[in-house]
């Protein structure tokens, strides 16, 4: 697939919609090399669970909310 997308003056593209629904994340991989750009998906902390059945990503997820909810900056 090719598009053309733009970019805003504060640097923000918008992925066509296609594309968005073909890679449910918000996360991706920027890398550059010479004059190409690339953006690879990464799976989201949601698409591991059951990846490994012996793992309660869940209790970690609660877990860490919990930790992080006490700490002030």
């Amino acid at each position: 697939m090719e598009e053309i997308i733009h970019m805003d003056t504060s640097g923000r593209i918008v992925l066509p919609k296609k594309i968005r629904r073909k890679f449910p994340t918000n996360r991706f991989l920027l890398k550059s090399d010479g004059e190409k750009i690339e953006l690879r998906p990464m799976k989201s902390l949601d698409a591991l669970f059951g990846a490994l059945p012996d793992l309660d990503l869940r209790k970690i997820r609660r877990e860490h909310d919990r930790e992080v909810s006490g700490e002030h900056f």
